[in-house]
């Protein structure tokens, strides 16, 4: 840790795999062998006549041996090195080394969520970083790679959303303008209302529509909302374009509104044209007359 900012500045690919291999508890340090150097015993007797038989003495026997050396074996001892067994320290004890380097710091966190390294909040922090790291990657991109990260960072969401932090992810997605995340986020947790006001909020109205469709049976209020934002700017209401009209009639099928909560909405900006809700108010009128002859109807029977 000491010298890994340099490590990864000048061998970054080499120091991410140590990292990994360290982090993922699969770092084993070579064995020490410990080689017992060969000692020749030699008691003082024969080393003496070693130095004799060097020396020319007329009256000692040329015929005196010299015993050979007498040696040691010994073989190579291989000793287990105590730091082959070790816990791995927490994912997160590393993340601030990787400064600088982004794409090793998104293998590092690929590779560590793969061999599922510590505990829950482990998890939490890896998938976290790895969403906001595949999202600073998308907005240094353009066209289909962009495209390609904002998938990887949709993907945490909708395969581990319960692994992440709601709170850091939409944090995240606001600072990044990553909408899809937003609106993941609040699908898994049924806030299908808060999305519809999340597109309204920023003026999407394509979104705001698509919202309306995709969750407008299950959440009729989404209607009358829609109906107040698509008559609340000239230019909003241009963009809804015929879907004023049909969410008109869906208020009026379903009954969601009365017909003077409508009038009064369609009056209040004084945006919607007499000629653009004129269809929704002669049916109206049309439907209270019936209702009225019937009831008439039938006190008269």
């Amino acid at each position: 840790m000491r010298w890994a900012r340099i490590l990864l500045k000048e061998i970054p690919d080499e120091a991410t795999n140590a990292f990994i291999e360290y982090y993922t508890g699969k770092y084993l340090p070579h064995e020490k062998v410990v080689v017992e150097e060969t000692v020749e015993v030699q008691n003082s007797s024969s080393a003496l006549q070693n130095y004799v038989s060097l020396l020319t003495i007329p009256y000692m026997s040329s015929n005196t041996a010299t015993p050979p050396p007498v040696e040691q074996p010994t073989q190579p001892v291989r000793q287990i090195d105590p730091a082959n067994i070790y816990k791995p320290p927490k994912p997160r004890t590393a993340f601030s080394s990787f400064v600088d380097h982004p794409t090793h710091f998104i293998t590092f966190l690929e590779a560590c969520l793969e061999a599922q390294v510590g505990d829950e909040s482990d998890e939490a922090d890896l998938f976290t970083s790895l969403f906001e790291m595949y999202l600073h990657q998308a907005k240094q991109h353009e066209g289909k790679e962009k495209s390609d990260w904002e998938n990887k960072a949709k993907s945490i969401v909708e395969k581990r959303g319960s692994s992440i932090d709601v709170s850091n992810v939409l944090l995240l997605s606001h600072l990044s303008n990553f909408q899809d995340g937003t609106v993941l986020v609040r699908e898994k947790q049924g806030l299908r209302f808060d999305i519809f006001r999340s597109y309204t909020a920023i003026g999407d109205t394509a979104g705001a529509i698509a919202a309306l469709k995709k969750y407008g049976q299950e959440e009729p209020q989404l209607y009358p909302a829609a109906l107040a934002y698509f008559t609340s700017d000239p230019k909003i209401l241009a963009e809804a374009g015929d879907e004023l009209i049909n969410v008109l009639s869906k208020i009026d099928k379903d009954g969601l509104m009365a017909p003077l909560q409508v009038i009064q909405i369609l009056s209040k900006n004084a945006v919607a044209t007499m000629g653009m809700v004129r269809k929704y108010l002669s049916e109206t009128i049309e439907r209270e007359r019936k209702e009225i002859q019937s009831v008439c109807l039938s006190s008269n029977q």
